[in-house]
């Protein structure tokens, strides 16, 4: 039976405060609580710095088994050397990230805007990753939207991030059997809230996602502002419900 994992990118945000967690919940349960509803959660923060292998343990040990962290490599890997060189940086994530043991979901690598396709560097750097992890790559550049990116990606068992992004998203390409998607706004950049008639759009392309057997990763990061994300997360996950 195909997966749904259904969450937020980050659980740590203040926005979430008083309308998610409830009002005076010390910063350091949040993630406990959030686990309370959600199976999985997005890390965005390991973009900036990788956390020590006590945080990671800290993280597996406040949720329970089958809880799911998606981590963000670093900016070093996809912004600085743009998939440049990867051997000893990915070796590096990999260690990094060893201490979450089979809580690890997917590694997500979010590539800049404004840097233009080049396949070469990406099949170079597909070729270093580890068949023993899952693998998905957002392209923030439109020149990256096409079927020689997917072709690439799918050669190496690798999935194309589908994303909607202010009033521009992504066609919905599968390259590998699991599905990952980032809602990064409803309108705007980071902020509003996703329509009923969006998100049955959503839940109608998960069904069919998961009708072809495909496991299914769904990230809400419309978190700034009134930080709708957990609300809009919990009302897809109402309508997958059954």
């Amino acid at each position: 039976m195909p997966t749904l994992h259904v969450g937020t990118s980050g659980w740590q945000h203040d926005t979430f405060a008083n309308s998610f967690y409830p009002p005076d919940l010390a910063q350091d349960d949040r993630l406990s609580v959030y686990a309370e509803t959600f199976d999985t959660v997005e890390v965005n923060n390991t973009f900036y710095q990788s956390p020590d292998a006590d945080t990671l343990r800290a993280w597996r040990a406040q949720t329970p088994d089958g809880f799911t962290f998606t981590i963000k490599a670093n900016q070093y890997i996809t912004h600085f050397k743009k998939l440049k060189d990867p051997a000893e940086p990915v070796a590096n994530l990999y260690r990094n990230v060893e201490p979450l043991g089979d809580a690890l979901g997917p590694i997500l690598f979010q590539c800049p805007p404004n840097w233009h396709q080049n396949l070469d560097r990406l099949r170079n750097f597909l070729e270093t990753l580890s068949d023993d992890h899952d693998h998905v790559f957002e392209f923030r550049d439109p020149t990256w939207l096409n079927d020689a990116t997917a072709d690439a990606l799918a050669a190496h068992d690798a999935a194309f991030c589908i994303y909607d992004y202010g009033d521009r998203s992504t066609l919905r390409t599968v390259t590998t059997d699991w599905v990952y998607v980032r809602l990064h706004g409803a309108g705007e950049a980071y902020r509003g809230r996703y329509t009923d008639a969006a998100l049955d759009d959503w839940a109608a392309a998960i069904r069919d996602w998961q009708a072809d057997g495909r496991d299914v990763y769904v990230y809400f990061n419309n978190t700034a502002g009134e930080g709708h994300a957990p609300h809009d997360a919990q009302r897809l996950k109402h309508r997958l419900a059954d």
